[in-house]
């Protein structure tokens, strides 16, 4: 197996040209790295590979190192595919809601021409995105790209990850905090939340409750910015990012019991949002009753 995948990273060194070799040590090293690196995009880019073979049978080892890319794939679809895998639920705004986040977003623009100047940053204050860890020395540290983690941390029962990278998983704090950002640019470093554009952190009460098959989530939150917040379910997680005000509330769960993400959505009212869970089947038995909402995760 090792052999098809030296040919198969040979491929991608040359372009997908057929009936090259190499004969340096440094060009082997360099075309393992290569393979290492394009296994990281999972299995879209390794059928990419296994189509690309099967296109060109002339290549030496052709046929067996396709075959090994197409177990590889099932491997990653099958992972893909497993219970923690998230999926985006469908939202819709009522009309009033709608109304009442234009207003205080018309408000907060008129409020922040006539906002301060920034305040002074002080000498050696390190970047406040997640996973940067550049301090500031000066004027120039304001034109360093930064390089952070742009999504949001996911604290599952056992492990940790960034919702960015989540094939990055660690299970002691300290080596989750220590993980380097995934993302270098477009943004500069900044040392305040003000000039990151990130929104201060703040609470929101919510409850839940359930009826036969459906349990109901309310977060209560008013004028909530739909383009920004971000509402995931999987079969046994929840989580959510709310944007209102200005400000930013997070929420995870590991749920009770199992849900069917397919059939969960959102509802943003102007007083609050409703989430729609459907209960899936646990232990054979479909809408089980749930004591609580689950362990919390985020939040």
């Amino acid at each position: 197996k090792l052999q098809f995948l030296y040919l198969i990273a040979v491929t991608v060194l040359t372009g997908g040209r057929v009936g090259c070799c190499v004969n340096t040590m440094a060009d082997a090293t360099q075309a393992m790295e290569s393979l290492v690196e394009i296994h990281k995009g999972g299995a879209p880019a390794l059928l990419a590979f296994a189509n690309f073979l099967n296109d060109n049978k002339s290549f030496p080892g052709a046929d067996e190192a396709a075959a090994y890319l197409a177990e590889l794939c099932a491997r990653d679809a099958a992972d893909d595919a497993g219970p923690d895998t998230f999926q985006p639920m469908p939202v819709t705004v009522t009309p009033g809601a709608q109304r009442a986040f234009e207003a205080w977003q018309k408000s907060a623009a008129e409020a922040q021409d006539d906002a301060e100047a920034e305040e002074e940053i002080p000498v050696g204050k390190q970047c406040v995105r997640n996973g940067c860890t550049t301090v500031y020395a000066g004027p120039a540290s304001l034109e360093v790209d930064c390089q952070h983690h742009p999504g949001g941390a996911v604290f599952h029962e056992t492990y940790k990850y960034w919702s960015c990278c989540d094939r990055n998983k660690k299970y002691d704090f300290e080596e989750f905090r220590a993980i380097p950002g995934c993302r270098v640019g477009p943004e500069k470093c900044a040392f305040n939340e003000k000039a990151a554009g990130m929104p201060k952190k703040a609470p929101c009460r919510h409850d839940f409750f359930q009826v036969g098959n459906t349990v109901t989530v309310n977060i209560y939150a008013k004028k909530v910015d739909p383009t920004k917040s971000t509402f995931f379910v999987s079969q046994r997680q929840l989580r959510i990012t709310l944007h209102f005000q200005g400000k930013e509330f997070t929420l995870g769960y590991e749920l009770e019991g199992n849900v069917v993400p397919s059939e969960c959505k959102v509802e943003i009212k102007e007083p609050k949002v409703e989430l729609t869970l459907r209960k899936g089947a646990d232990g054979g038995v479909q809408g089980a009753a749930w004591e609580t909402l689950g362990t919390k995760t985020e939040g």
